[in-house]
């Protein structure tokens, strides 16, 4: 499933970064969770901006969407229908080892500190423990679009 979220009054968070002019030519995030409470959340931060977003629950589609060489960034929940974020993260670096993977924490995690270590070590740009503000949200994916943004310049330069 792909939504596609624009509006013209937020579009210059993210153009100046990116140099990216038309709104077809926005940032396409990609979002992976089973949990519809995450995904519901993010969506909620994710629509005031001009963005691309991708919504998926599997590691299948996650895997699809990463070859296609249009993921800007990454959000990923715990768990997917199958796999969970580390099986992501690793397909993400396999893919294009610039793309940023941010993962968001469930609600009632018990563990987030050993997740936070494991997620790093695994090569998430960054872990979001829940419950997180959505203010932490939008600079944590504003600095992985902008770190892509660079690291795509370069490639295509």
């Amino acid at each position: 499933m792909s939504t596609t979220l624009v509006s013209t009054d937020r579009l210059q968070d993210f153009r100046p970064m990116l140099d990216f002019h038309p709104v077809s030519d926005a940032p396409t995030v990609l979002v992976a969770s089973r949990d519809t409470e995450i995904s519901d959340s993010l969506a909620d931060v994710l629509e005031p901006y001009a963005l691309n977003a991708v919504w998926v629950k599997g590691l299948a589609d996650a895997k699809t969407w990463l070859a296609t060489g249009k993921i800007a960034a990454c959000l990923c929940g715990f768990s997917l229908t199958e796999g969970s974020y580390r099986d992501l993260v690793k397909q993400a670096k396999h893919e294009r080892s610039e793309i940023p993977v941010i993962i968001v924490s469930t609600p009632g995690c018990t563990n987030e500190y050993r997740e936070y270590l494991a997620a790093m070590n695994t090569g998430a740009f960054d872990f979001l423990c829940h419950p997180y503000r959505r203010l932490e949200l939008e600079r944590t994916l504003r600095l992985a679009i902008t770190t892509y943004g660079r690291v795509a310049r370069k490639d295509h330069a």
